[in-house]
Formats: structure tokens, C-alpha cells, sequence
């Protein structure tokens, strides 16, 4: 991880700003004392550095040896100058996509690597936009404070370790208040949607899977690129957008989940009630679950309720139900948050402790396919602010600093 920069404590911003005593206090026969200078000419002059740390008083006093100057000094840097805390730091990580493919710092700005696939070679997007929001990795979408939406492209050579330019853009005329992005895994073109103010969602890229159109008839027959926003025509106002692998899903304002697209992946789009719309356009209303916070899909598709609790449905043909019902997953732990990918699952509770449910090689410690549905503990990323699986590597924030895991060993610290 990036070394944190030292910089001046909130106490110590104090100091500079307060003033030193105008008027000197009369001398004692004490070791430390304030004194008019005039009256001790050959005394050094130094400072309580305690004093100042607590009180912000700054005002001298004077010691009887050069010696206790250089104590007195070195005391004061100790205790006054620490590494600044990481919230404050512009480097510190706010929020991560695709394990950490791509970072925003507290500064508002967003990196991304010309080595995505080591995490090496961070380059510097929008630095003076103020990014607040983020999603996909190597290819994805920002959001800036005011709805600007950007979004950002590599290209890559055909190395062993791929070497990327990044290409980044910023699309006028439309602001946003949610958005998703993700790489099709077949055709490896990425799909963008975003919501507008209105509750409008809108859809940008590769359709063939129909994120965008909502169309399975004839979707697979040739690849549909969308070069600018457009409408996807849900009938509700929407308040958030997710990709999955091949299906989109949105919440509405009433939290209930809409799912649509899914050609290579019905499954994905769970059990409810179908809605037909203009142009084609289908999608299905899951009127089974309690009023959903968030989702997280890639093949299946986790939903994380309002009260902590998880549904999940489109695991996989043997496991799903025939009609593919979302069903509820046994946790003791209220849940906060939730990254899936293909062979893993990743869950944060409220109390920062981390579960994982599926394939757990990316943390060293593989288990046998029995227990790979029950929620097992990964003490090593307890304590973390922010998870992110993919299907190789993981990621995590802690206290501004990004951890990975399965490239290049455990709680490897990404350097900025």
C-alpha cells in the first residue's frame, strides 16, 4: 500500500495559528519558568511541547542548558507531528470496483492501473472532478458531486501481463444519481446504466444480453452496441441500478427489485411477476421479497434487505427451485454489505466481521464443495470498511488503506 504521508495533527494546526504571551511572567527558582528574556540573557529558549498538545498554548519558557532545548524539540515533534489520520488523507481509498481494478481517494479523484491485472502502475482520472461514485474496473462509470457522469476505457495489449491505455471521457447533458457498469464476459464489451434525478434509467453500450433494450428474442442473433444513452422504459420511478454477468436490476422507490435481460441467463432474473413494455422491452418484478436496500450479482443474485436480512436466487439449475423463488439466506448477522462473483460471495455485517459463502481459494483455504453454501468466518478482513470480490482476486478497504487477496498473497497493500 501507498506510504501515508505525514502531516501536521489537528493539534498541532492549532499552534500555528495561536499567539505567544505578550506579556512575561515573572521569574521563579524553578528549573522552568517564563521569564522577559532580559533577565536570563544566557538561557536557551524552548517551549512545553505537552502544554501545547493539550491546550494549544505555545508561549515560552526557557531552559537553563542547550540540552534541554534539544529534548524540549525533539518532545515537541513526538508528540505534536503523527502520520495524518487516513480519512483526512487525499490518497486514502473511499471506494473500490472489481476488486480494486479501479480506487477512488478521499480527493475526489480515481486510479486505475496500466497493469490491472497486478494492481501496478496507478494513473490519476478526473482529478479536478470530484468524483463521489464509482463502478465497474479496467472499463467503468463516475459520478461527480453534481450528477456529471464520466466514464473511462482500456485497451490493453495481449501480454502476459496486459499493459492498458486508459481512455476517459466526459458525457454532457445528463447528470445521474446512481449508475452500474460491467464487462460482458462473453463479448467482453461493457454495459452502462445510469439513473437520472427523475428516476429515469438509461443505458449506454453493449446490449446483447439486453441490459439495455430488455429484449431476449433476438438479442443473441448479432451484437447491439448503443453509442449514446438510452431510455430502458420501466414504468416506476427507479432510485438504483446493478449488473450482473447478463442480467440488469433495479430498485424503485418502493424498494422492489426489476430485473431484466438475461438471454444467456433467465435464472438470473428470479421469480415474480412479468411486465411487457414499448419496444420489446420485458422485464420481471419480484414481488416476493421485503423492501430491498441493495443487490449484488454476477450469475446469482444477492438482495440485501432493509432489515439486514439476504435473499438470493439464480444459483445454478440443481440448486434453484423450478420457478427460481428468491429465497433467504441463514445468517445470525445483520448483513451490510455484499459483493458476488462467480464462485464466491463475500458479506459485511454490522459489527465489520466478514463471511463468505462458495469457493474460498482466494484466501488460501479452499473447503470441500459440502459446505460451500453455509456462511463460513474470514477473520483475516474483519474490520474492514468496504469489500469487493471478483472471480480471482479480492479487495478490501481498511481504514483508507486497499488490501488484496489472491494476488500475490494475502492483505497485499496497493501502492498509489
Amino acid at each position: 500500500m501507498y506510504e501515508v504521508p505525514k502531516s501536521l495533527s489537528p493539534a498541532m494546526k492549532n499552534l500555528s495559528g495561536s499567539s505567544r504571551d505578550p506579556a512575561p511572567k515573572t521569574a521563579s527558582a524553578a528549573p522552568y519558568h517564563h521569564a522577559s528574556q532580559e533577565h536570563l540573557p544566557s538561557v536557551q529558549i524552548c517551549f512545553n511541547p505537552f502544554k501545547a498538545k493539550q491546550t494549544g498554548d505555545r508561549s515560552p519558557i526557557y531552559c537553563r542548558s542547550p540540552i534541554y532545548s534539544f529534548i524540549a524539540y525533539l518532545l515537541f515533534m513526538i508528540v505534536t507531528i503523527s502520520p495524518c489520520d487516513s480519512s483526512d488523507d487525499v490518497s486514502a481509498a473511499k471506494a473500490i470496483g472489481r476488486a480494486a481494478e479501479a480506487v477512488l481517494r478521499s480527493d475526489g479523484s480515481l486510479s486505475v492501473f496500466e497493469k490491472p491485472t497486478i494492481r501496478e502502475k496507478p494513473i490519476t482520472l478526473f482529478p479536478k472532478s470530484k468524483i463521489v461514485f464509482i463502478s465497474g474496473g479496467q472499463n467503468g462509470i463516475a459520478l461527480g458531486q453534481n450528477g456529471e457522469v464520466s466514464t473511462w476505457d482500456s485497451v490493453c495489449s495481449n501480454e502476459e501481463v496486459p499493459v492498458c491505455r486508459v481512455e476517459s471521457r466526459s458525457i454532457g447533458g445528463i447528470a445521474a444519481v446512481h449508475a452500474a457498469s460491467v464487462d460482458n464476459p462473453k463479448t467482453g464489451g461493457t454495459v452502462r446504466l445510469i439513473v437520472d434525478q427523475y428516476g429515469n434509467v438509461f443505458g449506454l453500450g453493449d446490449d446483447s444480453e439486453g441490459q439495455i433494450s430488455g429484449r431476449i428474442d433476438d438479442v443473441g442473433s448479432q451484437k447491439r452496441t448503443y453509442i449514446k444513452f438510452v431510455r430502458v422504459p420501466l414504468p416506476v420511478r427507479i432510485k438504483k441500478v446493478y449488473l450482473g454477468a447478463f442480467h440488469a436490476m433495479a430498485i424503485d422507490e418502493a424498494g422492489v427489485v426489476w430485473t431484466w435481460g438475461g438471454k444467456s441467463y433467465q435464472l438470473a432474473r428470479g421469480s415474480g411477476e412479468l411486465y411487457s413494455g414499448e419496444r420489446g422491452f420485458s422485464a420481471t418484478r419480484l414481488t416476493s421479497l421485503p423492501k430491498i436496500r441493495s443487490v449484488s450479482a454476477d450469475l446469482a443474485t444477492y438482495a440485501l434487505a432493509e432489515d439486514g436480512k439476504v435473499w438470493r436466487w439464480g444459483i445454478r439449475k440443481e440448486v434453484c427451485k423450478s420457478d427460481c423463488q428468491p429465497a433467504i439466506i441463514d445468517f445470525t448477522a445483520k448483513i451490510e454489505q455484499i459483493s458476488t462473483s462467480t464462485f464466491y460471495t463475500l458479506f459485511l455485517d454490522v459489527d465489520r466481521k466478514c463471511y463468505l459463502i462458495g469457493n474460498d481459494s482466494v484466501f488460501g483455504t479452499s473447503k470441500s464443495p459440502d459446505s460451500e453454501e453455509i456462511p463460513r468466518s474470514i477473520t483475516m478482513l474483519d474490520g474492514v470498511d468496504v469489500i469487493s470480490a471478483t472471480v480471482n482476486v479480492a479487495a478490501a478497504i481498511r481504514d483508507g488503506v486497499v488490501l488484496t487477496y489472491g494476488l500475490r498473497g494475502p492483505g497485499r497493500r496497493l501502492k498509489f
